[in-house]
């Protein structure tokens, strides 16, 4: 029955309001759409060397990071550098065997940036390792 005089809101629960916002919530989060690009044979000394120029994607929080895809048997050093001057944005220094993504840096989409890599001083080369870039 009715109150004349009366007015009521929406009828609904406070775990329906809960819901709701956990669902909206749920759909304003951020979906990232790194690129990847596989790096094949990328030979390295202890001097650096340039394997490529890429850009930052769009739809991602603009980190660029690197992985081994073979089990390095040295440690690496692995950097992203400005395309014109070749100057440091960021780099990472991998351990021997290690698989994992390592963050390089972090840009606006767009970013030219070329990937240089060398072995750690005093382990020689490394020759035709597979390593992937997600930017």
């Amino acid at each position: 029955m009715r109150t004349p005089g009366v007015i009521r809101g929406p009828s609904r629960t406070p775990r329906t309001a809960l819901v709701a916002l956990c669902l909206s919530l749920l759909a304003a989060s951020a979906a990232y759409a790194y690129v990847t690009t596989d790096i094949i044979d990328f030979n390295l000394t202890e001097t650096t060397s340039t394997y490529g120029q890429y850009t930052v994607s769009s739809g991602t929080d603009g980190w660029v990071s690197y992985r081994w895809l073979d089990d390095p048997n040295h440690t690496t050093v692995i950097s992203g550098n400005n395309c014109p001057d070749l100057a440091l944005f960021g780099k990472s220094d991998i351990p021997a065997h290690n698989t994992s993504y390592h963050a390089l840096f972090q840009s606006w989409y767009g970013l030219c940036f070329a990937l240089r890599g060398r072995t750690a001083a005093g382990t020689g080369s490394m020759v035709n390792h597979d390593g992937r870039i997600q930017r």
